[in-house]
């Protein structure tokens, strides 16, 4: 996903894209869908359901490259998957 093909679906520049996505939210079209993502994986993680492996729930969130996904999550919410899933 690209933010021209966001801006090209919501029928609006990339530049008015970009300041309203500032404006409101206070961060980039694809700094949000990254927030976004990472949110899901979380919520993913911390469910009871069963899954594969975290590469797995990391995939169906849309990271496709494991090492920085999880830089990412220790970034957003200060520990690894795996802390997340010791949790539960």
């Amino acid at each position: 996903m690209t933010v021209s093909a966001i801006a090209r679906e919501a029928g609006t520049s990339v530049r008015a894209l970009q300041v309203a996505f500032q404006r409101f939210k206070g961060t980039t079209p694809l700094n949000y869908l990254k927030t976004m993502r990472l949110e899901e994986a979380r919520k993913a993680l911390l469910a009871d359901a069963n899954f594969a492996s975290i590469s797995d729930v990391a995939r169906n969130a849309g990271f496709t490259h494991m090492g920085r996904f999880s830089a990412a999550y220790y970034q957003a919410f200060g520990e690894t998957p795996s802390d997340t899933i010791r949790k539960r």
